[in-house]
């Protein structure tokens, strides 16, 4: 007993004061991991859809994807 006459966190509720705190760490811990993932994946995905429709174009001519006349044509429309 307190000196208010009261048990305080003495009593019985003292082991789930611990595990809500516990739990709310966790929790915190599992949220801010799946920010940083959230965030890799953007940002990987935005560095891998770089490039400008001129320097698609030329790869595709490159691989032999399109022909030349297809390349100029094409080349002619984005300009």
């Amino acid at each position: 007993m307190n000196m208010m006459g009261g048990t305080g966190l003495n009593g019985s509720l003292w082991w789930m004061m611990s595990v809500v705190g516990m739990l709310f760490w966790i929790a915190l811990l599992v949220v801010l991991i799946l920010l940083i993932i959230w965030l890799y994946k953007k940002i990987i995905g935005q560095a891998t859809n770089s490039g400008s429709a001129l320097e698609i174009l030329k790869k595709r001519f490159v691989k032999g994807e399109i022909t030349k006349k297809e390349f100029e044509s094409m080349k002619n429309e984005i300009r």
